[in-house]
């Protein structure tokens, strides 16, 4: 009996220890984006995800050059020792990145400064550690158990299915450093568990990450950031960072959408000095008490102190340019506000005699825990009153969800936070086209859209018009916005030449960067009267406001927001401009000025390399891809193959690596662009990323373990199969999916879940048997290739994540995913030239 469970035991044993890394592997690379996005600043969810796949590429071309992975008694007596040092990596890392002494805003603002640049450099390469030594582990496992390799990437994607279930709860319970250290216990005990050799990792050290816990509660800085920043003041920007101590800050939480913080007045705040974001440098009178809520030290919401007297701040309420809608004469009894955070726009509404306001905002922290609790007083029970309600969502899919009509939608720069957790794709689906649409309809026949944004200043626009080609595409959300508004408006009747009747638009210059604009957009179903849009430009001149649309006789100035909004039709003017103005759209949810054709015209010219650099998306993009591509094929360049080259040299062992690349490349491009169709549908972004990954990993695993019942011998046939349904089932999700998420998007939040999961489970049940039906092909004496098949998957895995950035940000989503389908047609007929040099190689 007791042999048989020890037969057992060690039969189990390489699942569990793959189940193990990849979960902690899984969870490590989640707690890094929230890291990522309080120390590095933003695109850097997809710096961490392209670092763990950097580690893991990596890994497996060392693997392939080791030569004690090729000695496979060796590499069973290593396994232990690799979890061992897996865990402590994890351990190690974690301390040593949070007590680097940096803040996202040394790299936005002292981008020449040598230190600066190797200390993210520092960041980003002890982050890979833990993923070169886990992918290390996993390599190990996969050499020696290649045979089970249906079962073991089952383990694989579970383990990391279940990381990520774990990362939202460890997050939330732990915060995010100490979610890395606890997670390390479960490698550390594994190695002990199933080590086969004399040595064993000392008891002591399984105690070592409840020690360092427990040491940092008693010295909270260990595991804390050491530095934050100020920006000065919101007229008159400033930076600077300095060092933090235990007790700087009054208030902080790790959630799912941010880390959010009080700091005491010990330290500065974020903004100093602060009056307000739009608050006209005209005014003079007194100045409400603020406490600024900060998120993952970047942005900010504000509270205003108030005791439930307007008298008190009525005046400075008004003089604000987020208010001009309701200085125009107009009453609005029912508000939703979007984005309301600490409920400066609730302040707005009741000043102005609302009956009902409906606020939401995407971070429960700051809705739940602060203005329902620590701020409820601070705030005079603002989200208490009667008339207030309260909700922690996503603004953009409570409008979707709601059947209630209102007489004003109102934004208040809004969008930062919804950004942090899909900057793995970094859109903004707020603004798209299809979103305008949806804020159209929650209105009254006689309502009114107010939009506040900071936007590329319009005069730095007019210097650009002047050029019939312009390499540095802007950053034009105002206007973007408005463009869509005017689609809406010509679909609906009240556009054309009228449309110029139905907006307002006003700015203040300069405001939190001097590179931009706040803009402020009012749109309103029926026409503006001649006394309002009178009224309106007499208000910009009393407050110190630039009047866009309709402009002041006696100060105008040239602008694109009034042409846009007085032109005979839209079409004309982008086709006249040297960048496009036309909305974003739930396929393309990009505020940025080009399209395919400017990219054309960039191409004829000569100066493509020039415009695409000058675009964070794909700078980012080429770096981190040449760095994928230089750690995976670089050391294969200066280094002989380990067998004279024979293996990697024949056509059969290029055809696989080919497969192998392809399958990377195709399964990130299509989970990217399906995971952005589930981010609209589920609501808040982490459930569109979470629920989707662990659709994807959840499906894709019980495809891997199904693969192990197919024929060796009929393999080829059976993938030729596999890829034809996989683009069949494709192209019905592809056409059906936005129906029918249309369809049920008003379901409880649970049965999008499970809607979501089903719609996915199909594709990606499919998607995981390619991997492991590949490493069956490399057996049969070409095992030697395993870990370069790894690594390429890794590689090219990367290249799909940015390739999939580039290619939607020019022709959309959609088109990224068609792609993808193509890399996996393409995977099939790397299967074929496989089969076809088999054979010639057996006739021969």
């Amino acid at each position: 009996m007791s042999r048989r469970f020890e037969q057992r035991f060690q039969d189990t044993v390489p699942f569990a220890c793959i189940f193990a890394v990849s979960m902690a592997l899984l969870v490590d690379e989640i707690m890094l984006t929230s890291i990522f996005h309080v120390l590095l600043g933003e695109g850097n969810t997809v710096a961490a995800i392209a670092i763990a796949l950097v580690g893991l590429s990596a890994s497996g071309v060392a693997a392939y050059l080791l030569p004690v992975f090729h000695d496979e008694q060796r590499l069973r007596g290593l396994q232990s020792k690799l979890l061992f040092a897996f865990g402590i990596s994890l351990i190690v890392v974690v301390f040593a990145i949070m007590n680097i002494p940096v803040t996202h805003g040394d790299f936005n603002f002292y981008r020449d400064e040598g230190s600066v640049r190797l200390a993210r450099l520092a960041v980003y390469n002890t982050s890979v550690i833990p993923f070169f030594v886990g992918g290390l582990a996993i390599n190990a496992i996969l050499r020696t158990g290649f045979r089970s390799i249906g079962r073991l990437y089952f383990a694989d994607l579970i383990g990391a299915a279940t990381g990520c279930l774990l990362s939202p709860f460890a997050l939330t319970l732990l915060g995010a450093p100490r979610a890395i250290v606890f997670v390390a216990l479960i490698p550390l005990l594994i190695s002990r568990v199933t080590s086969t050799t004399a040595w064993k990792p000392p008891l002591a050290l399984f105690a070592l990450p409840l020690a360092l816990v427990t040491a940092d509660l008693v010295r909270p800085q260990m595991l804390s950031f050491v530095k934050m920043n100020t920006m000065g003041r919101v007229e008159a920007p400033a930076y600077r960072s300095f060092k933090i101590e235990a007790g700087d800050l009054d208030f902080e939480q790790w959630a799912l959408d941010a880390w959010t913080v009080l700091r005491s007045d010990k330290i500065p705040q974020q903004w100093e000095d602060f009056r307000g974001w739009g608050l006209s440098d005209s005014y003079d009178g007194p100045i409400p008490q603020f406490v600024q809520i900060n998120f993952n030290a970047r942005f900010s919401t504000y509270v205003t102190g108030f005791d439930g007297d307007f008298g008190k701040i009525g005046d400075w309420l008004d003089a604000d340019l987020t208010s001009l809608h309701y200085l125009l004469g107009r009453e609005f009894p029912a508000v939703l506000n979007i984005a309301g955070g600490g409920g400066r726009e609730v302040l707005n509404a009741l000043h102005h005699d609302a009956k009902r306001v409906v606020v939401v905002d995407v971070n429960e922290v700051a809705i739940e825990v602060l203005m329902k609790g620590r701020l409820r007083s601070f705030s005079g029970d603002l989200y208490f009153d009667p008339r207030v309600t309260a909700i922690a969502d996503e603004g953009r899919s409570f409008a979707e969800r709601s059947s209630e009509t209102f007489d004003l939608v109102d934004f208040s720069i809004a969008g930062g936070m919804n950004l942090e957790k899909m900057e793995l794709l970094r859109v903004d689906d707020l603004f798209t086209r299809e979103a305008l649409q949806t804020y159209f309809r929650r209105l009254a026949d006689d309502g009114v859209f107010s939009y506040v944004m900071y936007s590329t200043r319009a005069d730095a626009l007019e210097q650009a018009l002047d050029r019939d080609f312009v390499t540095d595409q802007p950053y034009v959300p105002a206007i973007k916005v408005l463009a869509g508004i005017r689609l809406i408006a010509e679909q609906n009747g009240w556009g054309g030449a009228e449309f110029g009747r139905h907006v307002l638009v006003a700015a203040l210059r300069g405001r939190v960067s001097p590179n931009y604009d706040l803009v402020h957009i009012v749109a309103s179903k029926t026409p503006f009267s001649d006394q309002e849009r009178q009224r309106f430009v007499a208000l910009c001149d009393r407050l110190d406001f630039i009047a866009f649309h309709p402009t002041d006789p006696r100060r105008a100035e040239p602008n694109l927001y009034h042409r846009l909004a007085a032109a005979g039709q839209l079409s004309e003017l982008s086709d006249s401009l040297p960048f496009s103005i036309l909305p974003a759209t739930d396929d393309r949810p990009f505020h940025y000025a080009f399209d395919l054709e400017h990219l054309g015209e960039a191409l004829k010219r000569g100066k493509l390399m020039q415009m695409l650099s000058g675009n964070p998306l794909i700078s980012m993009a080429i770096n981190i891809g040449l760095l994928a591509i230089g750690v995976t094929f670089g050391p294969l360049l200066f280094s002989r193959l380990r067998h004279g080259g024979r293996e990697a040299s024949g056509k059969m062992s290029y055809s696989l690596l080919g497969f192998f690349a392809c399958v990377g490349f195709g399964y990130m491009a299509i989970e990217i662009a399906v995971l952005l169709k589930l981010g609209v549908f589920l609501g808040k972004p982490i459930y569109g990323l979470g629920v989707g990954l662990f659709a994807f990993l959840f499906s894709s695993g019980l495809g891997s373990a199904f693969s192990s019942r197919f024929d060796p011998a009929r393999l080829h046939r059976t993938l030729y199969g596999l890829v034809a349904l996989l683009v069949v089932l494709g192209t019905l999700f592809a056409g059906l999916s936005t129906g029918l998420f249309n369809a049920t998007i008003d379901q409880p939040i649970a049965g999008r879940i499970a809607i979501a999961i089903a719609s996915v489970f199909p594709v990606a049940f499919l998607m995981g048997m390619f991997f492991p039906s590949g490493i069956v092909l490399v057996s049969g004496g070409r095992e030697s290739l395993i870990p370069l098949a790894w690594a390429i998957n890794g590689c090219f895995s990367i290249l799909g994540i940015f390739g999939t950035r580039i290619i939607a940000l020019f022709a959309g989503f959609d088109s990224a995913m068609a792609i993808g389908w193509c890399a996996y047609l393409l995977a099939a007929i790397c299967v074929a030239f496989h089969a076809r040099s088999r054979d010639r190689f057996a006739a021969a």
